[in-house]
């Protein structure tokens, strides 16, 4: 909160937050190589430049970097601004963001007015506490006029402040990030563009968007020159490994359940299992699914059907894991306390009503929702479900339930 932040708002030395910028991205992100390389430079030499000035007055004639995401619904503009902030800095007290929405635009103008004065004080605090903070304006499509106008101060050359009231604050250390959603339709962006051609085409764009901006200002230069990265629609292949990452979220699901919700508070569960897919076999069947949404909305729609279908089952999945693992089934197994746990969870379909087939050893578990989890032979265990039941009211089935 405000108050564990008035004084700390540390960052990690260069040399380790680009090491943590390369290492994040690389296990948590997928495609955009070339905007990557482009922020990866822009992130170091600012890195460089604030590790260099070792002086309040030599950090103030510094200048802010600004960079302007612009993209698509779904292609990684939000996610790699969360994963610069947890590259950089060492805690959230040095991050502000600022969500606008078409409500900037249609409200009336007393309103407006109030919400950019709402934005300049949170902008302000924020660089009052912490100098070199990272300031996200997220949907930065819907800014009007007069909140470009109220920018404009923070990034002239000649000011590189922002007032509030009777307070002004230098924006010299900040690192600024605007997100855009310059091309919802995905009429001029493709896969295949290279840098150069999508961002030809989004200065376009934004020159038509922000028509009223000085486009020698620094500001203006932000969305038409050095600041403009474009971010194009991911191939198939991206979106492979979209999948992939977000399958594998299941499993530390599961442990967090086994470690802290199991139903025998008393005995620790050590779960040496994992969950197990056939990438190959799985990507291809989820993207033909997604179809249309997964034009319109590229790895978002991935991300949403594996939580809702897939990781919003994880609580009952471990459940399932508790009652039929072969290990919870053996008192001899039971020792000190712990319950060792060797299934494996296997990922072996997804339906054409987005259902997903989950395995653990072959035995029947549940069939609730859209998650179906089946025997070994592939048929639905509901039929086998009272059972099971049955079996564990009179005290035959397994040892922890």
């Amino acid at each position: 909160n405000d108050a564990q932040c008035d004084s700390h708002c540390p960052v990690y030395p260069t040399e380790q937050a680009m090491r943590r910028f390369r290492e994040i991205v690389e296990s948590s992100y997928s495609g955009q190589e070339e905007a990557v390389t482009v922020i990866r430079k822009a992130l170091q030499e600012n890195m460089l430049s604030y590790g260099e000035a070792k002086t309040s007055e030599a950090r103030g004639k510094m200048s802010p970097l600004l960079l302007h995401f612009t993209g698509p619904t779904g292609v990684g503009k939000t996610l790699l601004t969360a994963l610069i902030k947890d590259a950089l800095f060492i805690s959230d007290c040095g991050v502000k963001k600022v969500h606008l929405d078409i409500g900037y635009r249609l409200t009336d103008n007393t309103e407006r007015i109030q919400k950019i004065d709402n934005m300049k004080k949170a902008v302000v605090h924020q660089l009052e506490r912490c100098p070199r903070s990272l300031v996200i304006f997220d949907d930065f499509q819907w800014a009007p006029v007069e909140m470009i106008l109220a920018l404009k101060e923070a990034f002239d050359e000649s000011y590189q402040t922002m007032t509030w009231r009777d307070k002004t604050v230098r924006t010299t250390e900040a690192i600024f990030i605007f997100c855009s959603d310059l091309e919802s339709e995905q009429r001029h962006l493709s896969v295949d563009m290279t840098m150069k051609q999508a961002q030809k085409k989004v200065a376009e764009l934004a020159g038509f968007q922000w028509n009223m901006v000085d486009q020698a200002s620094a500001f203006g230069k932000l969305f038409v020159s050095a600041g403009l990265i474009p971010f194009v629609p991911l191939s198939a292949s991206e979106l492979t490994k979209v999948i992939d990452m977000e399958v594998r979220k299941l499993g530390p699901r599961v442990d967090r359940y086994l470690s802290f919700h199991a139903d025998n508070s008393s005995v620790t569960h050590d779960w040496i299992g994992e969950v197990r897919w056939n990438n190959k076999l799985l990507a291809p069947a989820i993207l033909r699914l997604l179809g249309e949404d997964l034009h319109e909305y590229n790895a978002r729609a991935v991300r949403n059907l594996i939580e809702r279908q897939l990781l919003g089952h994880s609580t009952e999945i471990s459940k399932c894991l508790l009652r039929l693992s072969s290990r919870t089934r053996m008192r001899g197994w039971i020792w000190g306390g712990y319950v060792t746990l060797l299934d494996d969870i296997k990922i072996t379909d997804v339906d054409p009503a987005q259902s997903f087939t989950v395995d653990i050893d072959g035995k029947p578990c549940i069939n609730k929702g859209q998650l179906v989890l089946t025997t070994r032979q592939g048929h639905r265990a509901s039929e086998e479900l009272e059972g099971q039941r049955n079996q564990e009211q009179t005290g035959e089935g397994p040892l922890l339930m």
